[in-house]
């Protein structure tokens, strides 16, 4: 009886979820790191020990012998799609071996999410609010179990690091030494963050904006310092718009010739891969998910021309930012504005995916801590909002149709936490 009530305690206290949330992840973390190749970080491994080389980080090196390659490229280019600097921030991780180095990475990602977490918490919740901090504690195991995250972590992205930052920028946003080049290393991490900016001004954050695109400066400056002009201009010239109108991939044409792929062996069609020199053969994935969280990509079809799709990302992101911005203009203070902001830029991108979908995951926190609208009729439908977030998350991995809701909801989530005026949060 004395056990059953301590475990009682725990839960009630808030202590029980955080435990236990600790322990999920901590459990499919370490699944993850050893059973999946975790494709992107397998990308960004191969992207430093090139950088580490002297060889161009954007080029598919396996026709070259003995040259990094990811295990599953097959196009002339790489699957790296991130400044040369980030190259460089990875050469570390490819001096350990891939699998030291994936573990590595990924406990960092769990950990990133939970610190994540505990920033929007301190945010939030008021010191020695009892009550709010015990629902809040609730958060990371319902982050836990939702679907984005353990995307996340299969894939081996950088979207919870880049979660991390953007709550730590939110919660020192009026450091600007703090907050200024966090926000731009999200950007640099993923471009679309800079659809953020125009309603942080609308937030009354003009010299958070300034100071931001001064460390992209600054950054831009490093970039062209350690990895030079001609691999920081591919960057933008190609790279970037490569990235936009087809992710990792493109058109047949730029697939290797069969004799080029002769290293690869049958183990793209196994569905294997193999990256370390030590011979060891990896899943290319666990589970096969729809992955696409853009709304632009989902209505406009392969075949239509790109200012078709250009049109769409524009028009998408013009009536989100406008949902968000009233928000950001009568509660600048509130952080719900700031979260739908982020996920607006996620589901109007030309392309992105479900794994930046976990920066919805704070708007969860605000529910669960009493933070969101006061009267009752927003309050209803804000937390109707977040069971459709919650609920189309988890229908997600079947059809790409469930990821866009899911964003979509969030971001009227948000919109519904902010639109009057509310206090600090």
């Amino acid at each position: 009886m004395a056990c059953w009530s301590a475990v009682l305690r725990s839960f009630t206290s808030g202590a029980g979820p955080r435990l236990a949330a600790i322990g999920i992840l901590a459990g499919m973390g370490g699944w993850l790191a050893t059973a999946s190749l975790q494709q992107d970080f397998a990308a960004y491994y191969t992207a430093g020990a090139a950088a580490g080389r002297g060889l161009d980080p954007y080029v598919n090196h396996l026709p070259t012998p003995g040259g990094p390659w990811d295990g599953i490229a097959a196009y002339r280019h790489s699957r790296f799609l991130y400044p040369p600097l980030v190259a460089e921030f990875f050469r570390p991780f490819a001096a350990l071996p891939f699998a030291w180095a994936k573990a590595i990475f990924t406990a960092a990602s769990v950990a990133a999410l939970l610190l994540g977490l505990a920033l929007v918490t301190r945010t939030i919740v008021p010191p020695g609010d009892r009550g709010r901090g015990t629902w809040a504690a609730w958060t990371p195991l319902l982050c836990a179990i939702w679907p984005p995250v353990f995307l996340t972590l299969e894939r081996g992205q950088i979207d919870l690091l880049l979660f991390a930052a953007l709550a730590a920028a939110w919660h020192w946003r009026g450091r600007l030494l703090i907050a200024a080049p966090l926000l731009a290393v999200a950007v640099m991490g993923k471009p679309l963050i800079l659809g953020v900016l125009p309603l942080l001004i609308a937030g009354r954050r003009s010299r958070l904006v300034a100071a931001t695109l001064g460390a992209l400066v600054v950054l831009g400056a490093a970039n062209v310092a350690l990895s030079g002009r001609v691999l920081s201009g591919k960057y933008l010239r190609d790279v970037l718009p490569r990235a936009a109108n087809h992710g990792e991939g493109g058109p047949q044409e730029w697939l290797l010739s069969p004799v080029e792929m002769a290293r690869a062996g049958d183990d793209l069609d196994d569905g294997v891969a193999r990256i370390d020199g030590a011979g060891r053969v990896y899943p290319q994935e666990i589970g096969t998910f729809r992955r696409n969280a853009s709304l632009p990509r989902l209505l406009v079809p392969d075949t239509a021309p790109p200012g078709v799709l250009r049109a769409a990302v524009f028009a998408t992101f013009l009536i989100l930012g406008a949902v968000v911005l009233v928000g950001a203009w009568r509660s600048p203070n509130v952080a719900a504005w700031y979260w739908g902001a982020s996920v607006a830029a996620v589901v109007a991108a030309p392309v992105s995916w479900a794994m930046s979908l976990v920066w919805a995951l704070p708007l969860f926190c605000l529910g669960l801590a009493g933070a969101g609208p006061r009267d009752g009729s927003s309050s209803r439908a804000f937390f109707v909002l977040l069971l459709v977030t919650f609920a189309a998350g988890l229908f997600g991995p079947l059809r790409s149709t469930g990821w866009v809701l899911a964003g979509l909801a969030a971001v009227a989530a948000a919109a519904t936490a902010t639109i009057k005026r509310q206090a600090p949060a």
